[in-house]
């Protein structure tokens, strides 16, 4: 499975919040996941939020995904304390670093589709920039940290 982090703007909502998931741009691992690209229907049939890719914390889930031309924006709700929980709970804790600006970016784990996956091309780096090694034309949405 690959990984893109990206720094994100994060906007409160309504009991939660929303940022940008991937965008039209080269990640610290010289790749670019383009967001046209993005086939998201087994996720959405199961569309939790993770806590930094562990899957045994998971803390909320992903309630809607906005598709634009350069990126890709999702609408997140935090865990609510179970009735009769005592003691710490983690999704306030990290709701509490997401209000605070400490934790600023999500990170979408994914695998190429078939045919999805090419070593950057010279049109690749005039539009990207130098720097870009591969690009995800064609991927699969797992999971959202």
């Amino acid at each position: 499975m690959n990984r893109k982090a990206l720094n994100a703007s994060f906007a409160e909502v309504a009991g939660g919040f929303e940022a940008v998931i991937t965008s039209d741009s080269i990640d610290r691992d010289g790749e670019v996941v383009v967001p046209q690209g993005m086939n998201s229907t087994e996720f959405e049939r199961n569309p939790v939020l993770f806590y930094n890719h562990d899957y045994a914390q998971p803390i909320g889930k992903c309630v809607s995904l906005k598709r634009g031309p350069a990126h890709i924006t999702g609408e997140f709700k935090l865990a609510h304390r179970p009735e009769g929980w005592e003691g710490p709970y983690f999704p306030e804790f990290v709701g509490s670093l997401i209000g605070q600006g400490i934790v600023k970016g999500v990170s979408i784990g994914y695998m190429p589709e078939e045919g999805g996956m090419r070593r950057a091309t010279v049109d690749d780096r005039k539009r990207y920039g130098t720097s870009v090694q591969t690009v995800y034309s064609k991927w699969k949405l797992l999971e959202i940290s």
